[in-house]
């Protein structure tokens, strides 16, 4: 018993939380675990999770016991993923939001969709591209915390999806002028592969009409663009070449 709790303890999961699933692979039984919670070396937090310090828990904790021990296939994604590579440091995250992504149904324990994080969790739950995109996915620290996480490319398609008017178009005009170094060839074959017709067209746009360095190394013709036009902002005027409604002229920055 004293070596199986040796072990917990060096485990990285001992200073956040510890899930009954990962504390059962280290050989520690569900009657020991009540032992503990009893004898105050565990807190629980919810059915199925636990923690040695309640005052010590951040939302990173959270989703790296989702990730590292449910296996559950969410990663940190859109704009909180451009935050932690360097990007849209300007905006709020957050009752800062984090930005969640999956490519499946993801079903959440209830220890973690109750928990009075300090943010609040966005899941979005969207089949935005035909392959499989965990293999995009990169593992960052976050607050001490290793997280996976989109690149920036994927991070930047995921990101596009959510403008829906005025205010997050220009958003996202203030975050993709930074995007200078993101990857021609990733970039391309994310595109290829993206279902999205509409962010598609608007990651065109902006690069086009940023100037990004790596929009001129793209093989336009290789993308599906589909056909006819598509809105993104209401009341707005309609860029010929991309077929997206945009922020009338002398009003959108460019």
């Amino acid at each position: 018993m004293e070596d199986k709790l040796k072990r917990v303890m060096a485990a990285p999961a001992s200073t956040g939380i510890m899930t009954s699933t990962w504390l059962r692979s280290a050989g520690i039984s569900s009657q020991l675990v009540s032992k503990y919670v009893r004898s105050g070396w565990l807190t629980s937090i919810g059915h199925g999770a636990y923690t040695r310090d309640p005052s010590n828990l951040t939302w990173q904790h959270g989703l790296s016991a989702l990730q590292s021990q449910l296996n559950i296939p969410v990663w940190l994604g859109g704009l909180s993923s451009l935050s932690l590579h360097g990007f849209g440091h300007q905006l709020r995250m957050g009752k800062d939001r984090v930005w969640l992504h999956t490519q499946v149904a993801a079903h959440m324990p209830k220890w973690f969709s109750q928990y009075p994080w300090s943010v609040d969790f966005v899941l979005a739950n969207r089949r935005l591209f035909t392959e499989d995109p965990t293999a995009r996915l990169v593992k960052r620290d976050s607050d001490g915390v290793t997280l996976n996480a989109s690149r920036p490319e994927m991070a930047v398609l995921e990101y596009l999806n959510s403008v829906r008017d005025r205010s997050s178009f220009d958003d996202a005009a203030d975050v993709l002028t930074g995007a200078l170094t993101l990857s021609p060839i990733v970039m391309q074959e994310l595109l290829e592969t993206c279902r999205s017709i509409r962010v598609k067209r608007m990651t065109l746009y902006f690069a086009d009409n940023l100037s990004l360095p790596w929009f001129k190394k793209l093989q336009l013709n290789r993308i599906d663009l589909g056909a006819g036009p598509r809105q993104i902002v209401a009341d707005g005027q309609l860029d010929s070449r991309y077929q997206i409604t945009v922020p009338k002229s002398g009003n959108d920055g460019f």
